[in-house]
């Protein structure tokens, strides 16, 4: 990817959207075949595009702290699948009942109902399997534990779940939420609170971010 010193953001974008598509791809096509309508709607509730804003920020902070992308492939797809699965949730008859997501139909009508609440609910324990996964990423223990319980925190109650009631900060909450994960480039349990003003490319992108969600960036919530 671009050094800082080079730094083009279209082409980091489109950097980021093309590896994290590879590493999306790799992962869902790993797993076991023997349940396929729900594999397969697993692979179309995350391979149809989209911004892919939250590992673009993973791999944005990676760079500005010298780390190869390599290293934070698990942590981006983590987040991404976190996402992905928000949107198959937030798509069913009892949320915004919607038929149409990128363009393409919703995960609930290509395949039906049931399918995609459970492909939700796998998309999430991948998230959580790959980020607990010893072998997926050189990181202490203690950093992935804090990841997984950050990520969890930020997916759940104290966040996304509990702020359902405003549909696309709820949607939007966990990008910020996982810029604070500790960075899984190094073990001195430092986080990434303050990255954005570390970096200025994360300051661009978080003005993105925010404008993706709807948001103006001063409302960000970090």
């Amino acid at each position: 990817m671009n050094s800082p010193s080079a730094f083009d953001l279209g082409t980091f974008m489109e950097q980021c959207q093309q590896r994290i598509q590879s590493v999306l791809k790799t992962h869902l096509e790993a797993l076991p075949p023997h349940a396929t309508q729900l594999r397969q709607a697993m692979q179309y509730a995350c391979l149809q595009g989209g911004k892919r804003v939250r590992p673009l920020l993973v791999y944005a902070g990676a760079q500005a702290f010298g780390a190869q992308p390599a290293r934070v492939d698990i942590a981006a797809c983590a987040v991404e699948l976190i996402h992905c699965y928000s949107l198959v949730h937030d798509d069913l008859p009892a949320m915004d009942d919607d038929d149409l997501r990128r363009g393409n139909p919703t995960v609930h009508i290509a395949f039906n109902e049931a399918t995609a609440i459970l492909a939700g609910d796998a998309l999430q324990g991948l998230a959580f399997r790959l980020l607990s996964d010893p072998e997926a990423t050189a990181i202490s223990d203690s950093t992935r534990l804090r990841m997984i319980n950050l990520l969890a925190a930020a997916g759940g109650y104290e966040g996304m779940v509990e702020l359902v009631r405003e549909i696309d900060r709820a949607i939007y909450n966990p990008v910020w939420q996982q810029v604070r994960i500790p960075a899984p480039w190094g073990d001195d349990g430092e986080t990434l609170s303050s990255v954005a003003a570390a970096h200025q490319p994360l300051g661009r992108l978080a003005d993105i971010a925010a404008k993706a969600m709807g948001l103006e960036p001063e409302e960000v919530p970090v």
